[in-house]
């Protein structure tokens, strides 16, 4: 798996990683064991990939991804689309945020605060 194909795979995880944890959550029920068990999960995950961002936006430079392109393409326009851009900046304050929230959640699992 080469540089671009493996950053095109990991830019949207950081936004889809903790969505598809709260869905978990929800569909967990009642058991706030399994629910701090999945965020803590889900957090690490989004560690993971913001380090490996890291490493890929400064190995590589900034990284774009085009998702979408819905709809039909109208004169003047190009069709819908959402663009993921990822540079060293936006990846350090991707890693410091996502490991000053994992730290939070484990402490405040720590604290037994419900």
């Amino acid at each position: 798996m080469n540089g671009g194909h493996l950053a095109s795979v990991l830019t949207p995880l950081p936004v889809l990683v903790p969505l598809l944890a709260a869905a978990m959550t929800l569909v967990g029920g009642r058991k706030p064991r399994l629910q701090r068990l999945i965020a803590v999960c889900a957090l690490c995950v989004v560690v993971a990939v913001s380090a490996a961002l890291v490493y890929l936006a400064d190995r590589d430079g900034t990284i774009a991804l085009q998702v979408g392109g819905w709809g039909p393409s109208e004169p003047g326009m190009g069709p819908l689309g959402i663009t993921l851009v990822v540079d060293r900046l936006s990846a350090l304050m991707l890693i410091v945020s996502s490991i000053v929230l994992l730290a939070v959640v484990v402490y405040a699992i720590g604290q037994g605060i419900r």
